[in-house]
């Protein structure tokens, strides 16, 4: 039956129940390699949830055991002094390989001491391969779908994941009779940036964009690279204030962002937004985009050298467009820029 494409979570969930057939078990952890660290990626059974909120112990506990002890390695009770040994009495801890590659850890915990013995080594052992494998094309999987969902420049979701989330946002608006806002904004005069400083810069560009439009929504609402220059944000279970609150944020960040260039030229990046409402604008997601995009593009339109400052009415309400001059967005880190060869800056 696994061998059967499924993503990590699911997996693990038919393992997991697999496994306590074997034997008990109090709490079942995967734990992942992401370069050097381990990160948990699937926990069930006892305490699951409080170790989800609070999974570091679990990690660091699983990260030195595999520091000290060879890669291919099965263990019961690895004795590593961490609050964790509080909750659990017992462990049974198994080292994933595939193809000579480090996946991850598998950890059993139980409550009661000494739960486990030579025999469920054993049994870990000569199934652990074919856990391997497992996790491995489970693996493989969970990353082509991200690639299929994701913006390789931004990193952020792309067109594909937009039109997904849009449709199931609007049918839980409808449901919880909820409002929704959906923000269309696209940089002003960003060709003028690729023609004048190259695409390099223009990609770099739209990763600073980007990072600070994902940094002002919570983790409720959505933020995606539409396509070119042009950026979506969409607002769940949101009222007028929510909408005018994140506009703000916009132009703050705006105001907080520029694009350095390698002989020290600041690039002063502007851009026009539209917004339209559920319900109000509309009930489907074509209606809300071509409406959101519209006004977009009328404030585009409105563009004039002479002004700051435009307005556009939304719902009865007033809200400003505004072309400042910014300064750069201290992140805490950029995604990385491929080379301009594979990924362009302009549809």
């Amino acid at each position: 039956m696994l061998s059967i494409t499924f993503g990590v979570t699911e997996t693990m969930t038919v393992v997991a129940a697999k496994l306590q057939r074997l034997f008990e078990y109090s709490c079942c952890v995967l734990f992942l390699r992401d370069d050097e660290q381990l990160s948990c990626r699937f926990v069930c059974g006892v305490d699951a949830e409080s170790i989800k909120n609070d999974p570091l112990p679990f990690e660091e506990k699983a990260r030195i055991w595999l520091a000290h002890l060879q890669r291919s390695t099965v263990e019961i009770n690895p004795m590593v002094n961490t609050r964790t040994d509080n909750r659990f009495q017992s462990t049974l801890m198994v080292s994933l390989i595939f193809k000579d590659r480090l996946l991850g850890v598998l950890a059993l915990y139980h409550k009661e001491r000494n739960a486990y013995s030579a025999e469920h080594g054993s049994v870990v052992e000569s199934i652990g391969p074919q856990i391997s494998a497992i996790v491995a094309n489970s693996m493989l999987f969970n990353q082509t779908q991200y690639d299929s969902l994701s913006d390789p420049l931004t990193g952020l979701p792309n067109r594909r994941a937009f039109t997904r989330h849009l449709k199931d946002a609007l049918h839980s608006a409808k449901r919880t009779q909820s409002q929704l806002a959906l923000f269309v904004i696209d940089l002003d005069q960003f060709k003028q940036i690729n023609d004048n400083y190259g695409h390099l810069i223009g990609d770099q560009a739209l990763c600073d964009f980007g990072h600070m439009l994902g940094s002002i929504v919570a983790p409720s609402h959505f933020c995606a690279r539409y396509a070119g220059d042009e950026f979506i944000l969409i607002l769940s279970n949101c009222n007028t204030a929510t909408v005018q609150n994140i506009y703000r944020k916009v132009v703050i960040g705006l105001e907080t962002l520029t694009i350095k260039t390698k002989l020290d030229v600041r690039i002063k990046l502007k851009a026009s937004t539209g917004i339209a409402m559920f319900p109000a604008d509309g009930n489907t997601h074509e209606q809300l985009f071509v409406t959101a995009d519209d006004r977009m593009y009328k404030n585009k339109s409105k563009l004039s050298p002479h002004k700051k400052t435009n307005y556009y009415v939304i719902g009865g309400n007033i809200t400003s467009r505004t072309n400042i001059h910014t300064h750069r967005l201290k992140a805490s880190h950029r995604p990385t820029l491929p080379s301009p060869t594979d990924v362009r800056s302009t549809p």
